[in-house]
C-alpha cells in the first residue's frame, strides 16, 4: 500500500490522503503500526514533529 500510495503522489500530486474504513481498534492498528511505518521508511511521512503545538505542526505543511 505504501509504495502505491508514493506512487499516486508521483504522478498525480496532491499533499495527502484521507483514508476511511471502519473505526475499530484493528482497523486503526494496521494504519498506525503497519502503514505509517512503511511511509516513514520510505521518507513519505514525517518521523517527528517539529513544533510544539499542534497548530504549528499542521500550519508547517
Amino acid at each position: 500500500m505504501a509504495d502505491q500510495m508514493g506512487d499516486a503522489m508521483e504522478q498525480i500530486g496532491g499533499d495527502g490522503f484521507l483514508i476511511n474504513g471502519p473505526l475499530s481498534r484493528v482497523y486503526v492498528s494496521q494504519i498506525t503500526d503497519g502503514l505509517v511505518p512503511a511511509l516513514q521508511r520510505k521518507g513519505l511521512t514525517r518521523t517527528e514533529y517539529g513544533h510544539a503545538t499542534f497548530r504549528e505542526n499542521l500550519m508547517a505543511f
